[in-house]
């Protein structure tokens, strides 16, 4: 909270430099999402709510301006942020809609085999597999990996591995799991170098043990 109050002030300051008419779009966008992540993460998702659609605003407008040629990525994390946020508040459709807008606008800007436009797919599926859609969450689970395969990310990233993370979760809602099973068999042999991020990220799945548990049931 300390730092965010001296972003805040700083951000205020910023106002008064000669460099604001260039910078102050971007800076104010940077702030609003960072302060928006973090009520985010403190579960104060009414107030971020309010705060993410300020910095859609924000981000849509140095858009506008060209700031540089990725400027459409910031509008399109800010999409993403706020469905993620509203997948907390259990507002499902709208979460949908703010996840379609990101993937179409990142699919029209930077084609399929991007890892950005694969980001902005992953939390499409989330926001179809909150609504009990595994089916057509698995399909763009699956469509993600195939990005990252194209687009040459290595095995071990963290990414490609919360993506299987992501398949298998819809594997496991429809009770397939032996294929879940061979997910999480993939995910722990690609991090079998770095147990850090193994044991902070994937261990302890539930839904990795649900699935070893099923699986000796039958």
């Amino acid at each position: 909270d300390s730092m965010l109050a001296q972003a805040e002030e700083v951000l205020e300051e910023a106002m008064g430099w000669s460099s604001w008419h260039r910078w102050g779009n971007n800076w104010t966008m940077q702030y609003l999402r960072a302060k928006g992540r973090i009520l985010y993460a403190k579960g104060q998702l009414d107030e971020a709510d309010r705060v993410m659609r300020e910095a859609i605003k924000a981000s849509e407008l140095r858009h506008r301006k060209k700031f540089n040629k990725n400027s459409g990525r910031g509008v399109e994390n800010a999409y993403r942020d706020l469905a993620r946020n509203l997948i907390g508040q259990g507002r499902l459709v709208e979460a949908e809609l703010e996840a379609r807008k990101a993937v179409t606008d990142a699919l029209r800007r930077e084609g399929r085999y991007s890892s950005h436009t694969a980001a902005m797919l992953t939390t499409l599926a989330a926001t179809l597999g909150a609504q009990g859609r595994y089916a057509e969450a698995e399909k763009l689970a699956r469509a993600v990996i195939d990005i990252y395969g194209k687009i040459g990310a290595s095995p071990d990233t963290r990414w490609l591995a919360s993506t299987r993370q992501r398949l298998a979760e819809t594997l496991v809602n429809q009770e397939r799991w032996d294929e879940a099973l061979v997910e999480y068999d993939k995910i722990g042999k690609a991090l079998s170098s770095d147990l850090t991020t193994f044991n902070s990220f994937f261990s302890g799945d539930p839904n990795w043990a649900l699935a070893l548990d099923r699986k000796s049931v039958v």
